[in-house]
């Protein structure tokens, strides 16, 4: 089709281009031939471009949104990918908008499930702080000559009402590659019940202790099974 509408605009000025045997000659449609001469149809790519929510510029835009969120830990969902797009594009995305726009731009972004990391866990991620850490650790274990059995490891975790485990979101690949930003941030204050963990270093464990928001003589049933609440 290219060939056959080169051919036809290649004419001398004056002279009458014959739609009918470039048709012929190129083996294309006639009328799709001359429609596309006459301007009254684009190609594919055009009519692509045409019905695209984005431009290149502003799928740019939006991939260095993407990789600022990614760098504070708050890679997109779907959903937050497509408010962006409506508000630079003033249009309203498709159904499936936000999957095909990751398709078009996959050496750019990668979707994932990410696990929730808590934002103060975030900010303590740190080598240096770790190195830190076993150094102190070291010392006091010489100072004090510590055996194996004099060692314990204290830790809690608080499970959050209505917060998965797992989430889709974007991240660009770039990020992602380079280690480090797996994970979401998310608020670690909405605690719900709290389990410690006590482990000793020779392997040796203490049975965990669980802590519910709830005022003494107020647990409910339902919280746990084969349990005497009078005791």
């Amino acid at each position: 089709m290219e060939l056959a509408l080169a051919a036809l605009r290649s004419a001398e000025a004056g002279e009458k281009p014959n739609i009918s045997l470039v048709a012929r000659t190129y083996g294309v449609s006639q009328s799709a031939l001359s429609k596309r001469f006459r301007g009254v149809t684009g190609s594919k790519e055009e009519h692509y471009n045409n019905q695209r929510l984005l431009n290149n510029t502003q799928s740019r835009a939006l991939i260095k949104w993407i990789n600022q969120l990614t760098e504070r830990g708050l890679p997109p969902t779907n959903a937050m990918l497509e408010n962006f797009a409506r508000e630079i594009s003033g249009k309203e995305p498709g159904k499936n908008w936000a999957s095909r726009w990751k398709k078009a731009y996959l050496d750019k972004v990668i979707s994932i499930y990410s696990s929730g990391l808590d934002m103060e866990r975030k900010k303590a991620d740190s080598a240096y702080k770790y190195a830190l850490y076993f150094a102190l650790i070291g010392r006091k274990i010489e100072q004090y000559n510590l055996s194996l059995e004099q060692i314990y490891n204290m830790d809690e975790k608080g499970f959050m009402l209505g917060v998965t485990t797992k989430r889709q979101r974007i991240f660009t690949r770039r990020k992602y590659e380079q280690g480090g930003y797996k994970q979401h941030v998310q608020d670690g204050n909405c605690e719900w019940i709290t389990t410690i963990g006590c482990i000793c270093a020779n392997g040796t464990a203490i049975s965990p202790a669980l802590i519910y928001i709830a005022k003494s003589g107020y647990l409910q049933e339902s919280w746990l099974q084969n349990f005497d609440l009078r005791t």
